[in-house]
């Protein structure tokens, strides 16, 4: 039986149309200036640091249908690109973003995937929740089920691996973020974690934290503080992460090139594409004669609502209403 005809209990609980999710509009510009800057000051020899991979040529393997292929014929210029980060513990995307070069309109467009969206057609005995399509048939995977789940035509992607991102933050010597007090507990706890997991020969107390408020967090307080959770769940998570990239960004802006150049030199062996070297020089090029346009963000699915599977709660939503939605968003 498939998931889809097994009971589900709704619960009123909806997002806010329009919540931005993941990491915030901030994460595109950081990862076009790593892969892009980087790739124009260091060349080619700099650029094969990074892993080069290819999905299938088969539209059917990446889950574009020839009713999506009918929905989208005339727009040739729009170039969607999956960005995607693994939390390895649950070997699932942490993050899901679909960033659109929109060459007609010339603008940039940043899409935002919720982790917990249902999927209601997953085979049976997996997990009916999109960030794990990953578990089950890796990036491919992840980009046939969005591809499927709302008519569109990604053919590329970049992953970040987390580890990579998070070594950014030892190069700029510590982010600043404001730190929950009613959390500390919470953090502390994911600290001992992370030691025992990636940082074994660290002492887990050396980087409890020990008020709330602003302060500059070291690589373990940052991953602690991005990853834990509370009864708030992914909601508070997101804001976190547009919170740390806003930090970030900040940091390097005002590094200078030279620890720009580092910055790339130390994240591209953790990067992972489908992208050439000319595909991203011409995304370069694109990206710098739209003149600085404002990038539009939205976040799907829209107006979701948590709903309960097997004891498990999602995010339900219209497919209907959200594929009509998401075409209009990207491709119009």
């Amino acid at each position: 039986m498939a998931r889809s005809d097994r009971y589900k209990e709704k619960v009123k609980k909806k997002m806010s149309t329009g919540k931005k999710v993941a990491i915030s509009i901030g994460s595109i510009v950081l990862v076009m200036v790593l892969l892009c800057g980087g790739i124009f000051a260091y060349g080619y020899n700099k650029f094969s640091k990074m892993k080069q991979v290819k999905l299938s040529d088969k539209a059917e393997d990446i889950g574009i249908s020839k009713e999506t292929e009918d929905m989208i014929k005339d727009k040739n210029e729009v170039r969607n690109i999956l960005i995607t980060g693994i939390d390895h513990d649950e070997d699932a995307t942490d993050t899901m973003m679909i960033v659109t070069i929109d060459n007609s309109e010339q603008k940039i467009k940043l899409a935002s995937i919720y982790r917990d969206t249902y999927i209601k057609d997953t085979p049976e005995g997996q997990v009916p929740k999109l960030n794990y399509a990953h578990k089950y048939g890796g990036i491919q995977n992840t980009v046939k089920v969005i591809n499927e789940s709302f008519k569109i035509d990604i053919r590329d992607y970049v992953n970040v691996d987390y580890e990579g991102f998070f070594k950014i933050v030892d190069i700029v010597g510590g982010v600043e973020l404001d730190v929950p007090a009613e959390d500390i507990y919470a953090i502390n706890n994911k600290i001992d974690y992370i030691c025992s997991k990636d940082f074994k020969d660290v002492t887990p107390s050396k980087n409890y934290l020990k008020k709330g408020g602003k302060q500059q967090l070291n690589t373990i307080q940052t991953m602690a503080f991005l990853r834990y959770r509370t009864s708030s769940g992914d909601y508070a998570r997101t804001d976190r992460n547009r919170e740390f990239i806003d930090s970030m960004l900040k940091k390097l802006s005002s590094a200078g090139l030279n620890k720009m150049l580092e910055v790339y030199d130390t994240v591209a062996p953790y990067v992972e594409t489908t992208l050439s070297m000319k595909d991203l020089i011409s995304i370069g090029t694109s990206v710098a004669s739209f003149g600085g346009k404002e990038i539009e963000q939205a976040a799907f699915p829209y107006d979701a609502e948590t709903i309960f599977v097997d004891g498990w709660n999602y995010f339900g939503w219209d497919e209907e209403s959200n594929i009509e939605k998401i075409h209009q968003f990207i491709y119009e």
